[in-house]
């Protein structure tokens, strides 16, 4: 996985100024997640996701960077690139013109 082709909720929702909860809400509201944060059907269709096994049972969800972020920007979602301001860990700072 160091090649970034998938990646966590957590960065994901960096590449877009918001956080991993915010970013996992935006893809149940696409119905990519199931509320228990499970992927969807259509998620699988599309190879949205890959599934990582946790040390002591359980798994996990990496999203396809790429493919995530299409759907998103396709439906006007705003990367921090593009966002006013600068931004910084956890804040934006804006600046008087």
């Amino acid at each position: 996985m160091n090649d970034e082709t998938y990646i966590s909720l957590t960065k994901l929702g960096k590449l877009y100024g918001v956080g991993a909860r915010d970013a996992g809400t935006w893809l149940k509201n696409l119905s990519l997640r199931h509320p228990d944060g499970r992927p969807t059907k259509e998620s699988v269709q599309q190879g949205l996701f890959q599934e990582r096994s946790l040390e002591y049972g359980g798994c996990f969800w990496h999203w396809h960077r790429e493919k995530t972020c299409a759907i998103l920007d396709g439906m006007g979602y705003k990367r921090a690139s593009e966002q006013a301001g600068e931004q910084h860990d956890g804040f934006v700072l804006y600046r008087g013109s």
